[in-house]
């Protein structure tokens, strides 16, 4: 079949993990041997091909491109059309004309706007929604509030915001969603006239020599946190717990870009058992994973997902994490880590404590976070987003 994946970015542009997904759904739907078409942003328009997609890169008709402008004003036109940019109804209605697809799986839609759907359904192509954030719920994303705590009532223009989301969205025929917490947290808003399927994101397994080489018993401890440097993400609560720790014999990467740098600096030069890292590539985040051991997503912001967390198990890294958003979901506690309670004071400090007094668990929980893989592996992702795009071709429910 033809398959249209639209998202806002794509690979060699990876803003978090919607682009790494979108890329792995997209490269291993060709292998299947399906036609696969990428519409993304770009700087400028332009046709090209990696790994087998054709990828079209638009430079789409709006003010600013999603986290690279900082004009307040700019943002608000932005905001305005990202709810719905009628200038970017010819480009798609041109590329869905030309491609002729069987099917659209759209994801996140910064920059394009879900304009894409009345250009979809008006060239009488079926679609599938993804949901990689909670955009559609929040303008700013994150649902939190400014004092950090989870916001679960829309004022007037949230309401307002929600409301047109929702009547554009009856356009689509599936939703999927890569968590149940992600599921429940639209159901709860009433947002879906329509069942919404879980599909997990999923990781390429690692070759299985490696389970071999990477189980061992270290005096010394290594804890690592990749993603971004920012509050929402429970950085700071992540650095202050370490330093409460006197040991040293353990140590802390962090590695990631984002407001807090400078504090992650200052932090390293005052206890020299935290080590900073910018934003790593694969082969960087190889070597960084390799000589981890344990790895930690203190968010405190609801995570969709978390797919460090599975990237983590590929090298048998328990993980320690909050119990927000979809995290719990992947955290088989006391066996592939350590889910801990965000809210209650010392309960990340407590969980790294366990593994400096506890190594020996490090080596039973890594086995099975080699073991609990197979449940996110790409074979089984792909599988299920083709039972998806079938029943909705073949209008059946699945």
């Amino acid at each position: 079949m033809k398959i249209i994946l639209i998202n806002s970015y794509y690979f060699p542009e990876i803003i978090g993990g919607a682009e790494v997904s979108v890329k792995k759904l997209a490269e291993g739907l060709i292998k299947r041997g399906h036609n696969v078409v990428v519409i993304t942003t770009g700087i400028e328009n332009k046709i090209e091909y990696l790994q087998g997609v054709k990828i079209y890169r638009l430079k789409t008709k709006s003010f600013y491109r999603a986290n690279f402008e900082k004009n307040i004003l700019k943002k608000l036109i932005y905001r305005l059309l990202d709810i719905y940019n009628p200038f970017n109804y010819r480009i798609f209605n041109k590329i869905i004309k030309d491609e002729k697809p069987d099917i659209i799986n759209t994801n996140n839609l910064y920059g394009i706007s879900p304009v894409i759907f009345n250009s979809a359904k008006n060239n009488n192509v079926k679609i599938v929604h993804t949901l990689r954030d909670y955009n559609l719920l929040c303008p700013k994303v994150s649902l939190l509030k400014k004092n950090m705590k989870t916001c679960y009532k829309a004022n007037i223009l949230c309401y307002f915001y929600r409301s047109i989301n929702k009547f554009l969205l009856r356009k689509v025929d599936i939703i999927t969603a890569p968590s149940e917490f992600v599921s429940t947290m639209f159901k709860n808003n009433n947002f879906f006239y329509k069942d919404i399927k879980i599909i997990y994101n999923a990781i390429d397994i690692r070759d299985k020599n490696y389970k071999e080489k990477n189980i061992s018993i270290k005096k010394s401890l290594t804890f690592v946190y990749m993603g971004a440097l920012s509050k929402y993400k429970g950085l700071i609560e992540l650095v202050e717990s370490f330093k409460n720790i006197s040991d040293d014999s353990i140590n802390l990467i962090i590695a990631g870009k984002g407001e807090l740098k400078d504090y992650v600096i200052s932090e390293s030069n005052k206890d020299k058992r935290i080590s900073f890292y910018h934003f790593l590539n694969e082969d960087e985040k190889d070597k960084v994973l390799k000589k981890s051991d344990i790895l930690i997503i203190p968010s405190i912001w609801n995570e969709p997902f978390g797919r460090v967390v599975i990237e983590a198990y590929s090298y048998g890294l328990p993980v320690i994490g909050s119990n927000v958003g979809g995290i719990p979901e992947i955290i088989e506690h006391k066996k592939t880590g350590l889910i801990f309670n965000h809210r209650e004071e010392n309960s990340l400090m407590n969980s790294m404590l366990y593994f400096i007094n506890n190594k020996e668990e490090i080596y039973n929980m890594k086995l099975n976070c080699f073991n609990k893989l197979k449940e996110f592996s790409l074979e089984l992702q792909i599988d299920r987003f083709i039972e998806v795009y079938n029943s909705v071709i073949i209008n059946e429910n699945i």
